[in-house]
């Protein structure tokens, strides 16, 4: 699938997932990163570590969910300071 809005174009998909599975993502997370399989960067570490798959407290009633994985080309950067690259 493809979204278009102003200055503003990506692809991306979706799966809708009953939350009776929240427990087996939870447990593939938790088994991944107790097998060191988790990728040790700060930045990444900083937005997966502290998300839970659970029923939010605001959702008590909700039956299913919706993932959404936005596809985005790798990138790199290089930044240069007083003639030294940081």
């Amino acid at each position: 699938m493809e979204f278009c809005g102003t200055n503003l174009t990506f692809k991306y998909r979706y799966k809708t997932v009953s939350v009776d599975h929240l427990n087996e993502m939870q447990e593939d997370i938790d088994k991944l990163r107790r097998e060191g399989k988790l990728s040790d960067n700060e930045t990444y570490r900083s937005y997966i570590d502290s998300k839970k798959f659970e029923i939010p407290d605001t959702l008590p009633n909700a039956k299913s969910i919706i993932i959404i994985a936005i596809f985005s080309k790798p990138a790199l950067v290089k930044s240069n300071y007083s003639s030294k690259l940081l």
